[in-house]
């Protein structure tokens, strides 16, 4: 029509631009087709590790998955395997030598109030954590029948044995002071006095005494 006349020569321009342009369009739009062509024969069914069931899905149908991981991404699924629970505890450290791979253990749980399950010491760290200074050990228990819940907490009872039993005092008789904490000792004469101690653990109410204060019989 440029030829003829019939059209302006900025009007023949601007359709000669539009055409080179549906064209590079047409090319990109052929280059996706070929990328997506290239990562549907990638993609693969998701498989999991191990026969289990799922705990946690956080992908649906049709949504895009990619291939590498960023920052604070979540799994797609989470899976549980609840055959064999494991629990882990830390043994402290003047315990931990008693601690023998095979020994039972008693495990109480929050849901199966008032029973005792049986576990076994399966697995240990065999080293000393250097900054809690305890000893990591893995406790199993067989849960073939699937009547205990996964992910829970427990209470683990070890048979552990005291060289000597750890003296436990109310916390209104251990005060503390700027010169360290002292236990109220009563003597015979029927005064009381203030003893320097050592205190492990507390427990709130009570506080254990490791050192200052030692049992007496009559």
């Amino acid at each position: 029509m440029f030829s003829k006349n019939t059209v302006s020569h900025q009007d023949a321009h601007q359709k000669q631009g539009d055409l080179e342009a549906a064209k590079g369009q047409r090319g990109g739009g052929f280059s996706q087709c070929r990328e997506a062509a290239a990562n549907l024969s990638n993609s693969r069914q998701v498989v999991a590790p191990f026969d289990g069931f799922v705990t946690e899905r956080n992908v649906e149908v049709g949504n895009l998955i990619s291939s590498t991981l960023t920052a604070g991404q979540k799994p797609l699924f989470q899976i549980a395997d609840d055959r064999v629970l494991r629990t882990y505890i830390n043994v402290p450290e003047t315990q931990a030598g008693q601690i023998k791979i095979g020994q039972p253990a008693k495990l109480s749980l929050s849901s199966s109030p008032g029973e005792l399950i049986t576990g076994q010491v399966v697995h240990t760290a065999s080293a000393i954590d250097p900054q809690s200074r305890t000893l990591l050990v893995e406790i199993q228990v067989d849960n073939a029948g699937r009547k205990l819940l996964a992910g829970g907490y427990a209470i683990i009872h070890l048979p552990i044995r005291l060289e000597k039993p750890a003296l436990i005092l109310p916390v209104e008789r251990a005060p503390l002071s700027p010169r360290g904490d002292h236990g109220r000792r009563g003597s015979h004469e029927g005064t009381v006095a203030l003893k320097v101690i050592k205190i492990g653990k507390d427990f709130g109410t009570n506080v254990e005494v490791i050192d200052g204060l030692a049992w007496t019989t009559k």
